[in-house]
Parts: structure tokens; sequence; C-alpha cells
């Protein structure tokens, strides 16, 4: 842990309460030799989280992508003005879609 704490711009109790807050979560592991505490990348556990956040990500991502369709369907725009309006947004633009989004 000392290696580690000497690399990071925090102190060590800070890394210690991260190091053990990642342990309860298992995605390290911690065995001691000697005085010092070893600790491990759980590769099974960070391949869970990693594949917890691609799925949340993913869905984030299609639906802000279906937002933004049923924005531009709403406005019946064609492809040209939508260009051209993506360059020059107006924040004061309440479309149907967009009052329903913001609750307005």
């Amino acid at each position: 842990m000392g290696e580690l704490a000497a690399e990071m711009p925090v102190t060590r109790p800070a890394v210690s309460q991260h190091l053990k807050v990642l342990r309860e979560a298992g995605l390290v592991s911690e065995h001691q030799e000697g005085t010092r505490h070893i600790y491990q990348l759980n590769p099974i556990a960070l391949a869970a989280l990693r594949d917890q956040l691609d799925t949340y990500w993913r869905r984030a991502l299609t639906n802000y992508t279906k937002i933004l369709s049923d924005d531009t369907d709403d406005r019946g725009d064609s492809t040209k003005q939508r260009e051209r309006k993506s360059h020059d947004p107006d924040p004061g633009d309440r479309t149907p879609a967009r009052r329903r989004r913001l609750g307005n």
C-alpha cells in the first residue's frame, strides 16, 4: 500500500480508505506479507464491473439518440436545416418533445 500511496496525490489514510472500499466491493483482494499489505486486482470482478458500465452507457447513449431523433421528428426539419441549426442552437427553442422532456 505504501508504494501505491507514494504515487498518489492524496494522503496514505485516503488511499487506505479507497482500498478498503474496493476490497469490500470485491474488486481487489488483500493479503499480508510481514508488515506489508499486498493488494491485487480481481480480474473477474473488474470484468463484471466493466460489463455493467458498458451496459449502462450503451443504454444511456441509445436513449439519448432516441430523444434527439424524436425531437427532430417532431420538428419535421430536413437534414440541411438540422445541420444549419446545430451550429447556432437557440436556447429558447422549446419544441413539443423538448417541453415534454423538460416537464414544461
